[in-house]
């Protein structure tokens, strides 16, 4: 039996440098844009609750190319709901776990009006973090009109992550929307 010559690990040009199809750092490989999207607007999340807000910033614009890369292009069926709206909620979210809430405010009402209607957890959950973020920012009276929205959506599609986004909410109003400090600290 003749043994292959190529090393353990080494798949070819589509090999990411962990040697992997597909992994991080591939210059294209199998994997459609949508995914690539996906994975980078998810790294971008991990940087920022890592506190890391130039890499946050790095991955974000990669998943935002990656997305524009697939353009009318079909990708998996399992990512139906990766759109540029979803991008925008998930760079909202990662702005208001870096402490940037007046960033993040925009970013999330934007991806809440231009959401499915019919996605009422999502709908639900993004209303909950853009009040948190309208709260932190200063906007009292954006973030209780957001967090009724949210309220009344939860009553329909029940989930721990948005009780948790509401109970949240509810402390810092409690709190009188003081400013969002955190980056501060």
């Amino acid at each position: 039996m003749e043994r292959s010559r190529t090393p353990v690990g080494d798949r070819g040009p589509a090999a990411g440098r962990d040697g992997r199809s597909g992994g991080r750092g591939t210059g294209g490989g199998r994997r459609s844009p949508q995914v690539r999207a996906l994975a980078a607007s998810r790294l971008a999340r991990a940087h920022a609750a890592a506190g890391a807000e130039g890499a946050f910033r790095r991955a974000a614009a990669e998943a935002e190319r990656q997305l524009a890369t697939a353009g009318a292009q079909e990708g998996p069926a399992w990512l139906y709901w990766l759109d540029a709206a979803e991008l925008a909620a998930q760079q909202g979210l990662g702005l208001l776990a870096l402490g940037l809430a007046e960033e993040a405010a925009p970013l999330l009402d934007g991806a809440l009006a231009a959401l499915d209607p019919s996605f009422l957890r999502d709908r639900s959950l993004y209303a909950a973090r853009a009040a948190q973020a309208h709260a932190r920012a200063g906007d009292r009276e954006g973030a209780l009109a957001l967090g009724r929205e949210a309220a009344r959506l939860s009553k329909q599609c029940g989930s721990p992550r948005l009780a948790a986004a509401l109970d949240e909410l509810k402390e810092t109003l409690d709190l009188d929307g003081q400013p969002d400090r955190s980056a501060d600290t």
